[in-house]
């Protein structure tokens, strides 16, 4: 699809469904000249037009006798969001009336904007690079508290800024290789191989460093997966159901009565996990008993936090076996966080005793509640929230820039033509040889931020917005 940009579209920019406002975004050449056409202020808006951006209360007649209070914003190009005169319409969300609405701007003469659209013209009249377009699109499609955060960074132009240093110290190093090419009969030294090989091993590791800190975006649309385990009757599903509010887990005095793998999205303060409610491991009676705990195995194995559940009435005998399973669980399945939780203190003598939980595993965190009261559980939801966020497979505020999979290729593709550059140079091969390879280097980093990216991928990429965006 090759954008027109000459045109002026209109779309419906927020989000599906019935809310208190609903956005109508226009763009292009004629976008106050439409609103001209169909938009009565109650006062004179003579900075509708002039001003960086102004704001003006009136109405539009939506159709014959219908007619609506509206605000209208305009942003005069080029200091928009996409670059050109653009106009949005703040009105009730009702969907009808934003299809009315948009309906009436067609007749106008404007065009239905393709999915995308808005952040493409932003792209395409420089506002944006295009790392940051797609972090739009992220931002807008992001599921957890991670994914934000992550979009958020590549948003604020990390990987722009990062990119840049590196092209503009890459330009003027192949500058340098060809001004050498192109003066060769003549007695000047533009740069001497040593300076060159300093400068392109400086890149190298640069490059190298922000691949090895990054991580891969596909890894941020994982849920953290808290996995509740213990011995039958342990009370995991009670816990489940206190912990997500509902009563999700079939509950009973009957040991076994989990045994499919339950799992549901527990809200946390900063994102969500997935809660997984188990099969109670233990003495195994039959066939489909085995395959539970097989399947509670493989979770606990995979699980970015083991929530290990147990009995703190039970007796001496009953809580050593519950110590035994766990010893043989983490030598067979050790997971990467664990917390204890010791279930059912309201049934204890004196609940507010300290427990001791043995072995101490990584020094892990022992929580006293009781599913059935409540009793201590957000103290138990603030311990997963941190563990959660300390984990370095969960946190993206602890490591590097998320790259997607389009950004990791051409930043890997380009380190390797550095390498391959400074390979070069160090076995004397031809100028010409290292001049293409950084040639090459540039037009793989350069596609990063969109300087040199065929149509078809800025087709695959804006295609992923929704319409509005």
């Amino acid at each position: 699809m090759l954008y027109d940009t000459e045109d002026t579209i209109v779309a419906v920019s927020s989000a599906p469904g019935s809310s208190a406002r609903g956005i109508l975004r226009i763009s292009g050449p004629e976008s106050l000249q439409s609103l001209d056409r169909v938009f009565h202020p109650q006062l004179s808006c003579d900075s509708l037009a002039t001003a960086s951006w102004s704001r003006c209360f009136g109405c539009v007649d939506v159709s014959e006798g219908i007619t609506v209070a509206v605000k209208a914003y305009s942003f005069p190009g080029p200091r928009s969001y996409t670059g050109q005169d653009m106009v949005e319409l703040h009105v009730p969300g009702s969907a009808a009336l934003l299809q009315m609405l948009l309906q009436r701007f067609l007749a106008e003469g404007c065009r239905l904007a393709d999915p995308g659209e808005f952040t493409a013209r932003a792209f395409l009249s420089g506002r944006l690079d295009l790392s940051e377009a797609e972090a739009v699109g992220e931002v807008i499609a992001a599921q957890s508290d991670a994914q934000l955060r992550a979009a958020q960074r590549l948003l604020d132009g990390d990987l722009h800024r990062f990119c840049g240093e590196i092209l503009s110290r890459l330009t003027d190093i192949t500058a340098l290789v060809e001004a050498h090419i192109d003066f060769s009969q003549e007695e000047i030294e533009f740069a001497s191989p040593e300076q060159l090989q300093t400068e392109l091993s400086d890149l190298e590791t640069s490059l190298a460093t922000l691949l090895r800190d990054s991580v891969a975006w596909e890894q941020l649309e994982h849920l953290p997966h808290v996995v509740l385990a213990g011995a039958a009757n342990a009370g995991k599903s009670t816990l489940a159901n206190a912990l997500l509010g509902i009563d999700r887990s079939v509950v009973s005095q009957i040991a076994g009565t989990t045994r499919d793998i339950l799992t549901a999205p527990l809200q946390l303060t900063t994102g969500e996990c997935l809660l997984m409610d188990t099969a109670g491991l233990g003495a195994v009676e039959d066939i489909l008993a085995g395959q539970s705990q097989m399947l509670t195995q493989n979770v606990i194995a995979a699980c970015d936090l083991l929530l290990w559940v147990f009995d703190a009435s039970a007796d001496q005998s009953q809580q050593q076996h519950e110590q035994t399973l766990l010893q043989q669980l983490i030598a067979q399945f050790p997971p990467r966080e664990i917390i204890f939780v010791a279930n059912k203190i309201d049934q204890l003598p004196n609940p507010d005793e300290p427990l001791i939980v043995s072995p101490n595993y990584q020094q892990a965190a022992v929580i006293a509640v009781s599913a059935l009261t409540r009793q201590n559980l957000p103290q138990l939801l603030g311990a997963i929230e941190d563990t959660l966020h300390n984990c370095p497979q969960v946190s993206a505020d602890q490591q590097g820039i998320a790259l997607t999979a389009r950004q990791r290729h051409a930043l890997q593709a380009g380190a390797a033509a550095v390498t391959q550059a400074r390979q070069l140079l160090a076995d004397q091969e031809s100028p010409e040889l290292l001049a293409l390879e950084l040639r090459t280097a540039l037009d793989e980093l350069g596609a990063i931020s969109g300087q040199v990216v065929p149509d078809d991928v800025l087709d695959r990429i804006f295609s992923r917005f929704c319409v509005g965006k």
